[in-house]
């Protein structure tokens, strides 16, 4: 079995890279604290206003896990990643670990 070596280079907010996996470690933990903090929207700006989707019901239909197993065994390798910059073969394997 072939081991990978540990992964140290990263790229942190300042744009320069990590230099060893502690580091590469810390820029991870700041990058999802980061992407799941919570932000307060400016008082200064409208409330957003939801599109109205008419009759399709579809679009606010309730999902099951069954249907989340199923998208992540449809994804694509080696295609670009989503808004969170995470590619698609990480996402790929959960779908045998989700209950």
């Amino acid at each position: 079995m072939e081991v990978e070596p540990p992964l140290n280079k990263i790229k942190k907010k300042d744009d320069t890279l990590t230099t060893s996996p502690e580091e590469a470690l810390e820029a991870v933990r700041e990058y999802f604290q980061d992407l799941f903090t919570p932000r307060q929207r400016p008082s200064n700006r409208e409330p957003i206003k939801m599109p109205n989707i008419g009759g399709n019901r579809s679009l606010i239909k309730p999902f099951t896990i069954k249907t989340i197993k199923n998208y992540l065994k449809k994804l694509e390798s080696h295609k670009a990643c989503g808004t969170d910059n995470i590619p698609y073969e990480n996402w790929i394997p959960l779908a045998g670990s989700i209950c």
